[in-house]
């Protein structure tokens, strides 16, 4: 059965071969950009959630705020400024 989080592992899974690419041809900065944007989005959503009033656990392990974070570090430059990433991560969310 597929579930929301599955799917979600599948894709970032698959972005993985892609990932391992941008780290050998521009850096560590990349994955650095990555755990950021990731960190991020989760913690963003966690923050709405408790503001809203919503459970926080099973909605932050369906992989969807984890997955849009890892997007994000995929498709940002690794030299952009920590507080672009910060600001288009919570956009994303929010």
């Amino acid at each position: 059965m597929l579930t929301t989080q599955r799917i979600m592992l599948w894709v970032m899974a698959a972005t993985l071969p892609g990932l391992l690419a941008l780290i050998h041809f521009f850096g560590w900065g990349v994955l650095i950009n990555v755990l950021w944007c990731m960190g991020v989005a989760m913690a963003t959503e966690a923050l709405i959630l408790w503001l809203r009033g919503r459970p926080i656990q099973r909605t932050l392990m369906d992989g969807s705020a984890a997955l849009t974070g890892l997007l994000l570090g995929v498709a940002l430059p690794p030299l952009l400024p920590w507080w672009i990433t910060l600001v288009a991560s919570a956009s994303a969310i929010i």
